[in-house]
């Protein structure tokens, strides 16, 4: 597992206003206050959580149709050249920086039959991982009275 950053936090935290999973980064309320006091073992579980969270969505959302195009695409952007989900992720946050379109990548949406702007796969695919947050909380954590 490749990560550049000490923590999953991206700035958006909404735990703050009372919400149990956080929809900047996915994580835990626990999670966000116990961070820096937790072992390396334990980050890495709740890394591995969230990238399996986003790869199963990435997986399920986008495909790749031109794999020339993706690798031309990537080369050109400075990005690493496979169809892998965390890669693809990649391309699309690029995408998404410059305005673009999937096809530009030769990536389209498996839910759309046409060209589909890639901040709004970005955001279907946000919207889906913090549900399934929300389902993984709820299953495992969530105490009922």
């Amino acid at each position: 597992m490749v990560r550049t950053k000490s923590t999953p936090c991206v700035g958006i935290c909404s735990t703050t206003y009372g919400d149990l999973v956080c929809r900047g980064c996915k994580r835990f309320a626990h999670e966000i206050v116990a961070w820096n006091g937790y072992a390396a073992e334990q980050k890495a579980h709740i890394w591995k959580r969230l990238h399996g969270l986003r790869d199963q969505v990435v997986t399920q959302l986008l495909r790749v149709q031109d794999t020339a195009q993706l690798e031309a695409y990537c080369q050109a952007a400075g990005l690493p050249a496979t169809a892998e989900p965390a890669n693809v992720h990649q391309v699309l946050g690029h995408l998404v920086a410059r305005g673009g379109m999937l096809s530009e990548a030769g990536l389209v949406c498996s839910e759309s039959q046409h060209d589909v702007a890639a901040l709004e796969v970005l955001q279907r695919l946000d919207a889906e991982v913090f549900s399934r947050s929300v389902a993984h909380y709820e299953r495992n954590f969530r105490v009922t009275s």
